[in-house]
């Protein structure tokens, strides 16, 4: 049996969202700058509380070759995380079952950092490429 829309404020405590990225092999990245279609993909995405603007003048990196990663450039698998705590203001919203952009909003009020602000943070560390971030938020 499903839990009414309204009882989820009660019984919803996180709600975790995830996606798995290509990690960089950290022996052979290199900078890259991003290019001009790459920065409007994330324009396109719109993500709230990023500066697309500030964002593409940080350093960005891109797959090299090594034996180490055997010249893929890659070196493993990495999670990006999107989180949501049931904060009083997403409590709020789904007692009121504001299920569309009112609830992204209370969430973000409540501290959530969307998979696409947590990917160019991994980006930005050299983690990932930006490529790999738009790969995956664009699939879901």
């Amino acid at each position: 049996q499903f839990v009414a829309p309204k009882r989820l404020a009660e019984v919803l405590s996180v709600c975790l969202g995830q996606r798995v990225v290509r990690r960089l092999c950290p022996r052979c990245r290199r900078t890259a700058p991003l290019a001009r279609e790459q920065i409007e993909k994330l324009e396109a995405l719109r993500p709230a509380g990023v500066n697309v603007g500030e964002v593409a003048k940080g350093s960005f990196f891109a797959p090299g070759n090594c034996k180490v990663c055997r010249q893929s450039g890659w070196a493993g698998k990495m999670l990006l995380f999107e989180l949501v705590k049931n904060g009083s203001r997403v409590a709020e919203a789904l007692r009121h079952e504001t299920f569309d952009a009112g609830l992204e909003e209370a969430a973000r009020a409540d501290g959530m950092v969307s998979i696409v602000a947590s990917g160019l943070e991994q980006a930005q560390r050299g983690w990932t490429t930006i490529d790999e971030v738009l790969r995956v938020v664009e699939q879901s």
